[in-house]
């Protein structure tokens, strides 16, 4: 019983020290990992889109959380609420697919995604001492954009109607469901200021929908990444 008071005191004073210090705002800069855009639709008559490549991109984000003004004596972890909001960008596409048409031809695919979201994440963590480790989901709503889509057939190859064998089809747009696991620490620099080192797993399913001469593509697909993130904390 008194061994147990020192590290008592320790969690009573560093909880006091972070009392009127329980809302914080942050910035997120990130490398993003994307796996590849898949779809578990197939058409024996048209274009198929499936296990698309996609490669590299960055994610940069701002978020606004709130933690519990008192902790009791006994709390061991905090239980953390924020709302984010976040951009990636820079992930190209380069895959290569396969058109039927009467004699067949492979088909590259070049675009560029960007996600912006919006996402409310739960986190639990432990609120005493310097170091603070965390673990949380998130929920919310991503807006993806493929741009600059552009469908390039083998070279001596055409598309119907078309005399040639590009094929531009501008931005290809949808908003969906998304949800996202993290992991990280964050540690304190002074008792404001903290670095935020994570980890993130991200999955959305937008729905890809084009059109061209007598061939349709409207499929669900599904993103997924993994993203390293660091980014700054500022209670108050």
């Amino acid at each position: 019983m008194v061994c147990s008071l020192p590290l008592v005191s320790s969690r009573v004073s560093a909880q006091d020290r972070n009392q009127g210090k329980n809302n914080y705002l942050g910035v997120t800069l990130g490398q993003v990992f994307p796996k590849n855009l898949d779809s578990d639709e197939r058409y024996p008559d048209r274009v198929s889109l499936s296990d698309v490549r996609l490669e590299g991109g960055l994610i940069f984000g701002i978020k606004m959380g709130h933690t519990p003004k008192r902790l009791s004596r006994m709390d061991t972890l905090a239980i953390a609420v924020e709302v984010e909001a976040f951009m990636i960008d820079g992930t190209d596409v380069e895959s290569e697919y396969y058109y039927f048409h009467p004699f067949g031809s492979n088909v590259d695919l070049d675009a560029d995604i960007s996600i912006m979201a919006l996402m409310l994440n739960v986190l639990l963590r432990d609120p005493y001492g310097q170091v603070h480790p965390y673990g949380g989901v998130g929920m919310g709503w991503t807006w993806f954009d493929m741009g600059d889509v552009k469908l390039a057939m083998q070279p001596g190859w055409e598309w119907p109607d078309m005399s040639t064998n590009v094929n531009r089809q501008g931005d290809l747009e949808d908003d969906a469901f998304a949800f996202q696991i993290l992991l990280g620490t964050g540690i304190d620099l002074t008792q404001r200021l903290s670095v935020d080192l994570g980890y993130r797993y991200l999955r959305t399913e937008p729905k890809i929908e084009f059109s061209r001469e007598g061939v349709d593509l409207d499929t669900k697909m599904t993103y997924k990444s993994h993203m390293i993130t660091v980014g700054l904390t500022y209670a108050f």
